[in-house]
């Protein structure tokens, strides 16, 4: 009998398709789990915002109609069950061990992580799998009172060591779960944080369990290896197939770099040359699955620790120029961004550094000049490939093949930081702008966006 774990983890209007009635008849047992439930037990405790509401709702100054487990927005069994393709899930109602070893363990942990939270990079297990990525994507984004830059704190500490205990004493029942029950598949809906993507990692690489992606931005469920690997190998697939077509090779005349839906647009750079003493910084939000992880060699863990390390080589190199431009989404979806920002930038004297928010970019691009640009992954590669570019990148895992420059070391990071790279390698020829079109095309495609 095939075996279905569905990890609840999403929107309630995202499980709405036809398509979960096609993939889920193939099972004959369909078992569903909410582990934020249990990941996040205690949090309305200690955190500052949930007490202070909850002061001012009882003395009158506020009147709090929600109610989370009536939330129809938020995924929950009781709506899923309504769903004709979820009729015969099963919900899993774990009954939890609570152990003194797993408090032990989980303070270890939460210790060990404020102390290497200093480094560039850094590998933290549990249960023998690497969950840097995911738990610091996790704390910035749910732990309550969580600051990065303050992990020392006793405020933070405690909330990281309420959480990580609570993943513990899940990850055990789970584990036990699965030996009984031979799980076949996983089903998720995002790749990302520790209650979705490890989770899914964690059954993939103990259990052998297939892992089933299938959210809002695929048109199709999509068996999928752990994180990321799986985006990459099909990027290179379509993308081979692609460039075998001679109806599309024709079209590599047409006009390459202005993208129908770049996120802005950016004028063809392919004759300009590179402004040495300028270097803009492309930030991304700190809050919103960073997924550095470890095994897509990368040389941070965070964006925290890129854009800290980044800031040294600025201030040691004042002959160069350093721009570093916020994400927009910071300041309207992701505001606990602000705080970092703040703590990043705020004492910052040195002429050479340049800190822009949404309303004030800069015009970086001249007639004739293009400075180096730097960002860790995403679109913004992906659009200036298609400018005529290579940007340096830490991770390439959904940017353009063989059309950005990722960085393998800290010392070749530092190398291209203090403009002592070889420019002339970030020229790309026509086939890899078009190269570059083509994979912004199927990123496009396979992200819904098209």
């Amino acid at each position: 009998m095939k075996t279905i774990l569905i990890i609840g983890f999403s929107l309630t209007t995202h499980y709405n398709r036809k398509n979960y009635r096609d993939l889920l008849s193939n099972y004959e047992k369909i078992y569903f789990t909410l582990p934020n439930k249990y990941f996040w037990k205690g949090f309305s405790l200690i955190s500052l915002k949930s007490i202070y509401v909850r002061l001012i709702t009882f003395f009158g100054f506020y009147k709090n109609n929600k109610n989370n487990n009536n939330n129809p927005e938020w995924i929950s069994f009781k709506f899923l069950k309504k769903k004709f393709s979820f009729a015969k899930i099963n919900l899993l109602q774990p009954k939890f061990k609570y152990e003194f070893r797993s408090l032990k363990e989980s303070f270890i942990l939460c210790k060990n992580i404020s102390s290497l939270i200093n480094k560039d990079r850094f590998i933290v297990t549990i249960k023998g799998i690497d969950c840097a990525g995911y738990i610091i994507d996790s704390f910035q984004r749910y732990s309550p009172n969580f600051r990065i830059y303050k992990m020392r704190s006793p405020l933070v500490f405690v909330g990281t060591w309420l959480y990580v205990y609570n993943i513990i004493t899940y990850l055990n029942w789970l584990e036990k779960f699965a030996k009984k029950n031979q799980i076949d598949s996983v089903l998720i809906n995002h790749q990302f944080y520790m209650e979705s993507g490890f989770i899914s990692c964690f059954l993939n690489k103990k259990f052998k369990s297939r892992i089933i992606h299938f959210s809002v931005k695929n048109k199709y469920p999509i068996f999928v290896e752990p994180r990321v690997k799986w985006f990459k190998k099909t990027l290179d697939m379509k993308l081979s197939k692609s460039l075998l077509s001679k109806k599309k090779k024709l079209d590599t005349k047409k006009d390459v770099y202005q993208q129908k839906h770049a996120l802005f647009d950016i004028e063809d750079c392919s004759k300009k040359t590179f402004d040495t003493s300028t270097i803009v910084i492309i930030m991304h939000c700190f809050a919103d699955a960073n997924s550095l992880h470890s095994e897509n060699k990368v040389i941070f863990s965070s964006y925290f620790q890129w854009i800290r390390l980044t800031l040294l080589i600025a201030k040691k190199n004042k002959h160069i120029k350093y721009i570093f431009r916020s994400h927009p989404a910071s300041f309207y979806h992701y505001k606990s961004d602000i705080k970092v920002l703040n703590h990043l930038f705020s004492n910052i004297n040195e002429k050479n550094i340049q800190y822009e928010g949404p309303n004030n970019y800069s015009k970086v691009l001249s007639k004739d000049k293009v400075p180096l640009f730097v960002t860790a992954k995403g679109n913004f590669s992906q659009e200036l490939a298609i400018a005529g570019v290579k940007c340096i990148t830490l991770d390439d895992s959904s940017a353009p093949n063989n059309c950005c420059k990722k960085i393998t070391s800290k010392k070749e990071y530092i190398k291209w930081l203090t403009g002592k790279g070889n420019f002339k390698e970030l020229k790309l020829s026509e086939r890899k702008r078009f190269t570059a079109r083509l994979n912004k095309q199927i990123y496009a495609d396979l992200n819904n966006l098209v």
